[in-house]
């Protein structure tokens, strides 16, 4: 067990017999409704957010011109959690999660539906959040912030903590799918995919970009193609890190459309630079990100220079962990 993670409990063992829990009454969600400040709706419980899913799953309210804003991290504590838009209606407002981190998010599917992930359909922008823990089994278009993204949508600083996708086709550690103008910057990806068709740390299939990203979780993919950020890529890579160490190929797959520029592996054991087609210098590959110094840096933002994107990569100090930042 690591410090001030969650975990959750499944089962017992009495007098050396394994013992299932009861979970036939799965918790059902109390809806609390929220008022809006303005164009504002501040959201402080699970039960809060339950309401917000529902709003837009019954097709009441799609938020466009909206702002969802956590107040404080949330808990929904491993219970049947439906995502925010399971498809049609998709979330057309802004879910700014405020640096937060919802904890113990858990969605289950067996019917092959699509766009499982704390937002499923995603038209809009979601930015600071943090999901940690959990699960996502089945399903597909499957990701911890979000199942697809539409044109135009924006996936900005989000994180996932150690929340498995498990089974799902078009899986990945962020987002599942994003279509063409899509934008996923500065995020990060620590749980295991577990996908059953295009498969990436960060992107399962991406039509956008993804630029200053970071892959730590490993054995991403059950079937080809799977990769460290990208299971296919049809447009722009910049500036990512993947350190994932069970993925057959650490950036993108065989279906290598885009450009893939300014990358860093690190190595950590006998991993192929990169799947199919053209191969791309990537310059130093450090054992560690601790071994990653400033010239690294600035080979990783270097594309970054003709572009809009306003995130970069950032030492500290000497000798601590590069992060994102987003310039003034």
């Amino acid at each position: 067990f690591e410090p001030n993670k969650r975990y959750r409990l499944s089962g017992i063992v009495l007098d050396g017999a394994a013992t299932t829990l009861d979970t036939s009454t799965p918790r059902t969600w109390t809806l609390t409704p929220v008022t809006p400040e303005g164009n504002t709706y501040k959201i402080s419980t699970a039960e809060q957010l339950a309401w917000v899913a529902d709003q837009v799953n019954s097709g009441t309210n799609d938020f466009s011109g909206k702002t969802l804003e956590l107040q404080n991290d949330l808990s929904l504590d491993y219970a049947p959690w439906v995502p925010i838009s399971h498809g049609t209606p998709a979330f057309l407002g802004v879910f700014d999660g405020k640096g937060y981190t919802i904890y113990g998010m858990h969605i289950e599917d067996n019917t092959g539906a699509n766009s499982l992930g704390l937002i499923g359909a995603l038209n809009g922008t979601v930015r600071n959040v943090t999901v940690s823990g959990g699960s996502i089994k089945g399903g597909f278009d499957a990701g911890a912030i979000a199942g697809y993204a539409f044109s135009g949508s924006l996936i900005e600083n989000c994180h996932n903590d150690g929340c498995l996708i498990d089974g799902a086709g078009l899986a990945g550690g962020i987002v599942g799918r994003t279509y063409s103008n899509v934008l996923v910057v500065a995020c990060s990806n620590s749980g295991k995919v577990y996908g059953t068709s295009a498969s990436g740390g960060i992107v399962g299939w991406t039509q956008g970009t993804i630029a200053v990203c970071l892959n730590t979780g490993g054995h991403v993919g059950i079937n080809l193609p799977f990769a460290g950020i990208a299971g296919i890529n049809q447009s722009n890579i910049y500036g990512c890190v993947n350190t994932g160490v069970d993925v057959d190929y650490t950036h993108v797959d065989m279906y290598i459309q885009g450009t893939l520029s300014g990358f860093v592996t690190v190595h950590t054991g006998a991993i192929p630079m990169c799947g199919g087609g053209a191969r791309p210098t990537s310059g130093a590959e450090p054992t560690s990100l601790l071994n990653i110094d400033q010239t690294t840096l600035d080979l990783l933002n270097a594309p970054l220079l003709a572009t809009t994107i306003d995130w970069r990569w950032e030492l500290a100090a000497p000798g601590a962990l590069p992060r994102p930042v987003k310039l003034p």
